[in-house]
């Protein structure tokens, strides 16, 4: 395989007027270092995926237990970020799964990783294994909280506002109580950071074909679609697709949120379907999304284990 030119994380200095649109599939075979090159200069480089590592111990297989694989595809990638979008150590999210599956993979990212919780992580009471591997890095609002100190936070990458989000309501507190909570900070935060823009990453997709659709993220879409939100990341569903902007109610609309899943970090894959209005699916290979987000603009690709780009898109914010 190639070997990958490091790219720094700079900002861009102009703004690229692109369609907010897909520009389809890469040539098959296409090698990582060609699209590497294609890729919007000086931006700044997010690598993401979710449902990365396998119980400590069980054997790799063709479907199950890559996480080594993806990490060493990351490190080709040169991220300036790491979003792992949940289920990041299964099958509980214990301490040991953390220490022994997680870390030597994808852990070599850790200082530059913004992770969120899944359901998986609760396997954990409290997600302890997952709140205590990564510290501050999860619960960067932890210094500013009373009583409830959340999962979910904002941070800039580059020129972008980024939110971190949780979807495992009943696993946070019980009963879907942390949703007003969550809502509420979610405006206000969304209302202090009026960045051109905005992604937002969780664990859980609004749109998924066949598995892993979650009408209960309606309300955060909600608040999102209302702040003008350009992407939303998600993991869950164990492959990658990629949705055309979709408003709340599934409407494809130049105004709408563009939807990535990457649930594709190596713990196993699934089989999905096609649904409306998805662009792409790509089933049965383990892969990284490199995002590169400029001034203005940004563009994805989702890049298999082997180094292939299976997908390319590109887009303006709103």
């Amino acid at each position: 395989m190639s070997r990958l030119r490091r790219r720094g994380p700079v900002l861009t200095l102009v703004v690229l007027v692109l369609a907010a649109s897909a520009i389809g599939p890469a040539t098959a075979g296409a090698p990582v270092r060609a699209e590497v090159r294609r890729a919007a200069n000086h931006a700044v480089v997010v690598a993401a995926a979710g449902d990365i590592a396998c119980k400590p111990g069980t054997p790799r297989t063709r479907t199950t237990c890559h996480q080594l694989g993806t990490a060493r595809l990351v490190a080709r990638l040169h991220p300036a970020v790491v979003l792992a979008l949940a289920d990041l150590a299964y099958p509980a999210g214990t301490q040991p799964a953390f220490d022994h599956a997680y870390a030597p993979s994808w852990g070599r990212f850790k200082s530059i990783t913004r992770p969120v919780p899944g359901n998986h992580e609760y396997g954990t009471p409290g997600a302890s294994g997952y709140y205590g591997y990564f510290g501050a890095r999860a619960t960067p609002l932890r210094p500013h909280c009373r009583i409830w100190c959340p999962g979910h936070y904002s941070f800039r990458i580059g020129r972008w506002h980024a939110v971190a989000l949780v979807t495992n309501c009943s696993e946070e507190t019980g009963r879907c109580r942390w949703i007003s909570r969550e809502l509420t900070w979610l405006r206000r935060d969304l209302n202090r950071h009026p960045a051109r823009c905005t992604l937002a990453y969780m664990k859980n997709p609004l749109f998924s074909g066949g598995f892993g659709a979650t009408p209960e993220v309606r309300p955060l879409w909600k608040v999102l679609q209302a702040h003008h939100v350009d992407l939303v990341l998600a993991g869950h569903a164990h492959n990658y697709q990629r949705f055309v902007p979709l408003t709340l109610h599934g409407v494809r609309s130049r105004h709408g949120i563009t939807e990535l899943i990457a649930g594709t970090g190596g713990a196993s894959l699934f089989k999905l379907a096609a649904t409306r209005h998805q662009a792409a699916r790509i089933n049965g290979h383990f892969g990284v999304l490199r995002l590169a987000l400029g001034r203005g603009h940004w563009t994805s690709r989702f890049v298999t284990e082997r180094g292939v780009v299976h997908d390319r898109a590109r887009g303006t914010c709103h």
